[in-house]
């Protein structure tokens, strides 16, 4: 942008409107015009593509960007609800026997045995269970193929359980008011046999089924991630879990943008140990991101025989399990690495020698680290 230069910035002359006393339009006489420099407008402050690139809309103006580049100089954090969820528990399969009151033989008959059903449940703090908005299922006579149907994927109260099919009448038993247990009936669970007997007034028929009982458990629950930034470096703590929620502090982005790539190079000389007793150990001038190291023909690639590719950006500070090629062959080999801070630390946990856990005695290794 260029500022106007003029001979007389400051000059007006006053013009009275015509046909008024005490009215009059100022009309600029700036003299000579050196430069008549930018002139002030949207497109000069913020061109609609430029706000485009925030995010923002036609209708925002420079301070809005302002506010957007301001939080990126604050202190963030990221958080998520962090504790203990009520959760269905699904037992060992048992074979249930789902039983109706057949269709008379003579006479007239109204089906009583109803059952209670819902596609999800509640746990209580007792670990109870109970069905969210139960509807009721009256079993019909010659019904028994659909009242199945209608059952899988969902949950319900069951009073009477047996472990295969028998006959047996369940009499006027109304399962809307006399819950014993919570089972569960899979969607496309397969139905087992189907018995039948006669007496003298009714015919009963009987069908098992492989439901999965339901107790309430306690469950570690995660949320999702969500970022909260404040000015205060203070403003919420910098891991653990507070108040339900975990957090992770990350610092201030305009600061950890600039960081310049750093890259450290280094070789040492095997000693020959190796295993859990006598773990690898290398500190750098930075926490790395990227970690490789290897003896001189394996770097170099004449031979590929030992050559570790990490990155321990995925590591804590326990050892994880780390795969990597040897001898240029398909056979793999398992060590263990962590990362503390700048250090990084590995062994071998497989019967094998310092070579092994690049650790050979008297042999160079080389390695390279970029954070």
């Amino acid at each position: 942008m260029d500022d106007r230069n003029v001979q007389y910035p400051n000059r007006f002359q006053l013009t009275k409107v015509d046909g008024t006393d005490d009215i009059y339009e100022i009309i600029p006489a700036p003299g000579k015009v050196y430069t008549e420099g930018t002139f002030i407008n949207k497109f000069a402050l913020l061109k609609d593509t430029t706000a485009a690139l925030f995010g923002l809309g036609v209708d925002n103006v420079p301070d809005d960007v302002l506010v957007f580049l301001g939080k990126y100089n604050q202190y963030w954090w990221k958080r998520r609800t962090s504790g203990f969820a009520l959760v269905p528990n699904l037992g060992a399969e048992q074979i249930q026997c789902v039983e109706w009151q057949g269709r008379p033989n003579s006479g007239s008959y109204t089906p009583t045995n109803h059952i209670r059903y819902s596609p999800t449940v509640t746990v209580h703090e007792d670990l109870s269970v109970t069905l969210n908005n139960p509807q009721v299922l009256t079993f019909t006579p010659n019904g028994i193929g659909s009242n199945l149907q209608v059952l899988q994927g969902k949950y319900f109260y069951l009073t009477k359980q047996v472990n295969s099919v028998a006959h047996g009448n369940w009499g006027n038993i109304d399962y809307k008011t006399t819950p014993a247990n919570v089972i569960y009936y899979a969607s496309g669970a397969p139905t087992g046999k189907q018995n039948s007997a006669d007496s003298e007034d009714y015919t009963y028929v009987a069908k098992a089924i492989p439901a999965k009982t339901v107790t309430g458990k306690k469950e570690l629950h995660d949320g999702p991630w969500e970022y909260v930034r404040s000015s205060n470096r203070n403003a919420y703590p910098d891991s653990g879990i507070h108040d339900g929620y975990e957090y992770q502090f990350l610092g201030i982005p305009f600061e950890n943008s600039v960081l310049p790539l750093r890259v450290e190079t280094g070789s040492y000389v095997g000693t020959g140990t190796y295993g859990i007793n006598n773990p690898c150990s290398l500190t750098l001038p930075f926490e790395p991101k990227l970690f490789i190291v290897g003896d001189t023909d394996g770097c170099k690639g004449t031979k590929g025989n030992y050559l570790y590719f990490a990155l321990p950006i995925f590591l804590g500070d326990t050892y994880e399990k780390i795969s990597w090629k040897y001898g240029g062959t398909t056979a793999t080999q398992y060590t263990l690495m962590k990362r503390e801070g700048s250090t990084i630390s590995w062994y071998i946990n497989f019967t094998g020698s310092g070579s092994d856990q690049l650790n050979g005695t008297g042999t160079t290794y080389y390695y390279y680290a970029i954070g």
